[in-house]
């Protein structure tokens, strides 16, 4: 399964993929789209991500950790289709 960060964020490489049957991973450029999506997404829909190394945070009294939430987003939408 190809991972890669927004640096391949492209319709090609996802085009690629899809032809291949490949199951992938990526990370997505922050555009406005993107941004408004994600201001769409409920508090209760958001999960912690628990890190084996996450650090402890003295001031805060808590695990420094991220949160993640599972959305649809369809990518491109502005790109002809071919």
């Amino acid at each position: 399964m190809p991972r890669t960060d927004s640096a391949f964020y492209g319709a090609d490489v996802i085009n690629d993929c899809r032809a291949l049957g490949a199951r992938f991973s990526r990370t997505m450029r922050m555009n406005a789209s993107a941004k408004a999506t994600i201001g769409r997404i409920d508090e209760d829909a958001w999960r912690p991500i628990k890190y084996p190394q996450a650090v402890w945070d003295e001031e805060g009294q808590c695990w420094i950790s991220d949160e993640i939430a599972d959305i649809r987003y369809t990518a491109f939408t502005s790109k002809p289709k071919k």
